[in-house]
């Protein structure tokens, strides 16, 4: 993916709309996608939102030989884009 994100293990059933909009606050997006939620909290364009879903593969998430990835690959899973790591890169590249 060419996005930077985090990735939170939300365990047991999948969060609702609502909880999840409890959870990351009111002006968060949410694409679901199976198993895992793409979070999107940097108020991205449609466009962006489209890339970011077309983009997603759970298979470039989690390494074969991870103890923790392979718990993490069967669970629902949130993803998180937040634009922190963004600003941090165009910061990078202005010095």
């Amino acid at each position: 993916m060419s996005q930077k994100w985090c990735l939170l293990n939300s365990g047991g059933p999948s969060r609702t709309e609502r909880e999840l909009l409890d959870l990351y606050g009111e002006k968060a997006i949410v694409s679901r996608l199976g198993k895992y939620n793409l979070i999107h909290l940097d108020g991205p364009e449609p466009e962006e939102i489209a890339r970011r879903i077309q983009e997603f593969d759970p298979e470039q998430l989690f390494e074969d030989d991870c103890p923790i990835c392979q718990m993490l690959r069967n669970e629902n899973c949130d993803v998180i884009y937040d634009g922190s790591w963004e600003e941090e890169d165009e910061a990078s590249q202005v010095q």
